[in-house]
């Protein structure tokens, strides 16, 4: 799986989708994307605003754009978990102060070896972009 392949399998094929597991590469290049367009976006606003001024209404529709991508990041992050053994539901702590820091903690730990409960093994993704 390429880069290429786990975006467009996040956006496209399973957009809201928390069925699966998702191995470790696939959430953090996913992530990674997510991270790069909410700051680009977040910089192209700022610099809209600032050039032309107070623009009310476009900078409002603009600025939730982004979480057009974070269906997909939540989806991910469950499948994640899936990989781990632990149930979706752990993505619910991301939300909570604190908790999270445990929940990122618990996406970072490696996947069980062999199929489990929510499916096989999931591909690994090699940082190339074709």
């Amino acid at each position: 799986m390429t880069v290429r392949d786990v975006l467009s399998t996040c956006i496209f094929r399973k957009y809201a989708n928390g069925a699966g597991r998702a191995s470790r590469g696939e959430f953090f290049v996913y992530f990674a994307f997510y991270v790069l367009f909410f700051t680009l976006w977040s910089l192209g606003i700022v610099a809209l605003v600032r050039y032309f001024g107070d623009i009310n209404l476009l900078d409002f529709v603009l600025s939730y754009v982004p979480f057009i991508f974070l269906p997909p990041l939540l989806a991910v992050s469950a499948r994640r978990f899936h990989d781990s053994g632990r149930t979706g539901w752990l993505v619910l702590l991301l939300f909570v102060p604190l908790l999270n820091l445990f929940g990122i903690a618990l996406l970072c730990v490696p996947g069980t070896p062999g199929p489990n409960r929510f499916g096989p093994v999931p591909e690994h993704v090699r940082l190339v972009w074709s």
